[in-house]
């Protein structure tokens, strides 16, 4: 995928729709970054242009974790009205605590772009606000997919249980089911591999593992 991420055909769904990670990688991969340097993927041999491809991904999910971490900080000093460095390491260290951030982070995994997506929605989620929620959407969509029925599931409950009215409530809603089947089409007619994830007699026919 990173060197041709947009070509659909190159890996099963649903990696191969996790294209802001890729397109990023590829941005790196051909600016030519590249430390040659011993490796863990150096047991099974790989040549030079699969480490060069596997360091773009590593700085893909890098920037994508660098993103989250100034867009919540400036969330925070909005909120906050102030500076404060004991804010800024707090919130770093939740963030390298949740993350496991030796094996999730320093990796090329998209785990980066799903916590930009989720930092998003966590916004979008407080100030309800759905334009936050689609830039959130787009983001989850095309990197970690699974971030948007989590959000789903939020602004459902706020809107049934707690019976939020608002707009801003009622439009994340639309606007996430709208990403949800967007999605589903795009990986149906789009894509292969992996069918009984997205097939409901699959889901409720298989058992529920724990």
């Amino acid at each position: 995928m990173v060197a041709r991420p947009f070509d659909l055909s190159v890996a099963d769904a649903p990696f191969v729709l996790r294209q802001i990670p890729a397109i990023v990688a590829f941005a790196f991969y051909r600016l030519g970054a590249y430390y040659d340097t011993a490796a863990t993927v150096d047991l099974v041999n790989l040549d030079s242009d699969t480490k060069r491809r596997f360091l773009a991904l590593i700085l893909s999910n890098a920037l994508a974790i660098c993103l989250s971490l100034t867009t919540l900080s400036a969330y925070l000093r909005v909120k906050l009205t102030r500076d404060s460095w004991i804010v800024m390491l707090a919130l770093f260290g939740i963030f390298t605590g949740w993350f496991y951030f030796p094996i999730g982070v320093i990796a090329p995994l998209a785990n980066g772009w799903g916590w930009l997506a989720a930092s998003l929605f966590v916004i979008a989620f407080i100030e309800r606000n759905p334009l936050v929620t689609c830039a959130a959407c787009l983001v989850g969509m095309f990197s970690r997919e699974t971030t948007l029925v989590f959000a789903l599931a939020m602004f459902a409950s706020v809107l049934i249980f707690e019976r939020d009215r608002r707009s801003g409530v009622i439009l994340s809603v639309l606007a996430l089911v709208v990403g949800c089947k967007a999605y589903l089409l795009i990986r149906e007619q789009l894509t292969s591999g992996n069918e009984h994830q997205i097939d409901v007699e699959s889901i409720i026919s298989s058992p529920i593992v724990i």
